[in-house]
């Protein structure tokens, strides 16, 4: 049988056929309930599923990793009271055995909120934006590592999105290794936008790391190159890396082994 009709839900491709479809609103109350589509058969499946499950929420992020849905933040109602509640859990959906678990983190947590951006790269996840119950946006960029369960406020350079919610965002690798591009939103005076920024976190994946050896200005000129970047005059190429033991902003060149960089390369607007 198939979803009841929805909106503000999250849906989510998982390695194979299957997309997950979690929570939204029917109109008049959040939901809770998760769902499969089984592409190849077009076949729905409501599952019956263990574990510390998420309360009812809409508005809020899904993201896969490897074969792990994190579901994120969003907002919903407690029981027997009209007033909004948004939320800065997480939790983690196992999509081979069905069992979830809620994530306890630590770190710098970032507020609840709605609408934000999350976008995983490997162990990594990313988080921007959204918006929370006075309607103050946030430009905010924080990064989970879910091994650690530690957040960690990123500072990166060049001339990022303002804030804004209900943002698209897609790893590009392998094509452009640890590139993230965001998509367009909303922003507070609620116009459409349609430009296109470029986040480059210096992250790669272990079977990617290389060039341990060659000298620092080597290193940049060849990563530029990989990267095919045509910077303009006004596009700054400023970088801010973060160790790997604590996520601390710390000054870098290039990205290397004993750390990683984060920098808004350049937008541009949809023709």
């Amino acid at each position: 049988m198939p979803p009841a009709p929805r909106d503000g839900h999250s849906c989510t491709n998982n390695v194979g056929d299957n997309l997950f479809v979690f929570g939204g609103t029917d109109g008049m109350n959040s939901l809770a309930d998760l769902h499969i589509l089984d592409t190849s058969s077009h076949t729905w499946i409501s599952p019956l599923t263990r574990g510390e499950a998420p309360v009812a929420r809409q508005g809020h992020n899904a993201a896969l990793g490897g074969k792990r849905l994190f579901i994120f933040g969003g907002y919903g109602k407690f029981p027997d009271d009209d007033d909004e509640v948004y939320y800065n859990d997480l939790f983690i959906l196992n999509t081979d055995t069905l069992m979830w678990k809620e994530l306890n983190t630590a770190g710098e947590m970032l507020p609840p909120r709605a609408g934000r951006l999350t976008v995983t790269f490997g162990k990594i996840m990313f988080v921007y934006g959204g918006y929370k119950k006075d309607q103050k946006l946030y430009d905010d960029l924080y990064m989970l590592d879910v091994e650690s369960a530690i957040w960690s406020t990123m500072t990166s350079a060049g001339h990022g999105p303002s804030p804004r919610f209900s943002m698209a965002a897609a790893c590009l690798d392998p094509g452009r290794s640890g590139v993230l591009a965001f998509v367009g939103g909303c922003n507070g005076s609620f116009e459409v936008l349609d430009d296109i920024y470029y986040l480059h976190t210096g992250l790669t994946r272990v079977y990617e790391r290389r060039l341990e050896k060659l000298r620092l200005r080597k290193k940049l000129k060849l990563k530029c190159q990989e990267q095919n970047l045509t910077l303009g005059d006004d596009q700054a190429l400023v970088q801010v890396g973060v160790s790997t033991s604590s996520y601390q902003p710390v000054p870098l060149l290039i990205y290397d082994q004993s750390g990683q960089a984060l920098i808004y390369v350049y937008c541009h607007v949809l023709e």
